[in-house]
């Protein structure tokens, strides 16, 4: 049986085959999840660079 990508929740048993998500709000709070996690990363990124910077200048 599938779980939810989310929280883990099982899916129906009649669920489509390819559903990852038992409802609307698991699958929006995963987007929001993944959209701050990448924005950190970009962050964390972007600090390294100006440090970089900072040091051959």
């Amino acid at each position: 049986m599938s779980r939810c990508v989310h929280c883990g929740a099982e899916l129906p048993a009649e669920a489509q085959i390819n559903r990852r998500f038992c409802d609307d709000r698991c699958r929006s709070a995963f987007r929001h999840a993944q959209t701050r996690r990448r924005i950190a990363e970009l962050a964390a990124e972007l600090a390294r660079l100006r440090a970089a910077r900072e040091v051959t200048e």
